[in-house]
């Protein structure tokens, strides 16, 4: 998803894309399962300013309660 996002930034430098081993993304497609949507957004609410879910509040274990964290 991130080579789709870099490449629809700059498509006139870019030719072709090609993807190895991974999915396809259509027009509005992401990263995130639908079914996940929602969670994210908390997580962003809470923890990235409203826009962003840091990578070290999506993992697991950051859904715990703390005294339940390794």
């Amino acid at each position: 998803m991130v080579v789709a996002g870099a490449a629809d930034r700059v498509p006139e430098r870019i030719a072709h894309l090609v993807s190895f081993d991974s999915d396809v993304p259509r027009d509005g497609d992401t990263s995130v399962p639908p079914s996940q949507h929602t969670a994210r957004e908390e997580l962003a609410s809470v923890h990235g300013d409203g826009w962003r879910a840091p990578p070290e509040v999506t993992r697991t274990e950051a859904l715990l309660p703390e005294e339940q964290r390794r």
